[in-house]
């Protein structure tokens, strides 16, 4: 029966020094924030509200609690690799590689490492390497994380067919490897106990994965938007600004997010800012850009009202929003 091998993590001060020396904020300091807690990250990390499991992982980080400590250690990749902080995310993963890591551990790194190749440009060598982890199996929880990696990316590319082969396969591991009733190891460490054999948050991140172009698996991210999509009807453009901000911070890869990233723009023109409103359009076409397949013409259409990319900054011209 497999188990966590938590001996051959060093000990967690040394994690959490060497994300400290790497420049990562594992402060706690600040306002009062709600307790912090591994089920609190895992949650925050099934809605992919990376802001809030950040926050959460760099409290944890701190926590005198061995297992919380290498808890977020090793989730902190994924919010990083999410949010496309991609210099960090190298960062961490050289740090990281040279600690004695336990194999799910190790694996884990290895489906961080192909992500990174992805949003480095080398999207060929990110997916063969998360392909070879689903056909090597291992018994691990890092392999249903590779199987949700791999489903992220192939949507990057707009290939739903494979996504859905991968999230199918992601769904199909896990129920078996909980059918033999053995446990794995998880970043989590709490493999026995009866508290569930993976991170709680691959299953429900795999069950929504194929959702994330209808918009309806971030239903936190549509009612934000919402509320500032009303505060812009009623001219209230900063507070709806700093709204349409949260979420794209929040939910980057939520329909909403590019929804809020076009809308900014409008909210600065209401403002009677078309400059800093050109200057924002031109950023948004580069990062909305960066995120299609390479080779993909850049007017395609988005998912909201048919809006394009090539012709929005030249909406700047325009005083009031549509």
């Amino acid at each position: 029966m497999l188990r966590p091998s938590w001996g051959r993590f060093p000990t967690c001060l040394f994690l959490l020094c060497a994300l400290a020396a790497l420049g990562f904020n594992t402060s706690a300091a600040g306002a009062p924030q709600p307790p912090a807690s591994v089920d609190a990250l895992h949650k925050a990390v099934a809605k992919e509200n990376h802001a809030e499991a950040k926050r959460l992982a760099d409290v944890l980080l701190q926590s005198p609690g061995q297992a919380d400590r290498v808890a977020a250690s090793l989730v902190y990749g994924r919010i990083l690799l999410a949010t496309n902080q991609k210099e960090p995310a190298r960062q961490y993963l050289a740090g990281m590689k040279r600690l004695n890591l336990d194999p799910n551990a190790a694996q884990l790194m290895e489906v961080y490492a192909a992500w990174l190749a992805f949003l480095d440009g080398r999207q060929d060598d990110g997916i063969k390497a998360l392909e070879q982890m689903l056909v090597d199996k291992k018994p691990l929880s890092s392999t249903a994380e590779a199987a949700d990696v791999l489903a992220i990316l192939y949507l990057t590319k707009g290939d739903k067919a494979a996504a859905k082969r991968a999230v199918d396969f992601g769904l199909g591991f896990l129920k078996y490897e909980n059918a033999r009733a053995a446990p794995l190891p998880s970043p989590s460490g709490r493999g026995a106990g009866g508290e569930g054999f993976f991170p709680s948050y691959i299953e429900p991140l795999l069950r929504n994965r194929l959702k994330t172009d209808s918009g309806d698996a971030f239903p936190e991210a549509k009612k934000l938007y919402d509320q500032a999509e009303k505060l812009r009807h009623e001219g209230k453009f900063i507070d709806a600004g700093k709204l349409f901000t949260e979420v794209s911070a929040k939910w980057p890869r939520s329909v909403w997010s590019h929804a809020a990233g076009f809308r900014i723009g409008q909210c600065l023109l209401g403002l009677n800012r078309p400059a800093e409103a050109q200057a924002h359009w031109q950023t948004f076409v580069v990062v909305q850009a960066s995120r299609l397949p390479q080779g993909t013409v850049t007017c395609s259409p988005l998912p909201w009202r048919g809006q394009r990319l090539c012709p929005i900054q030249n909406r700047a011209s325009t005083r009031r929003p549509a």
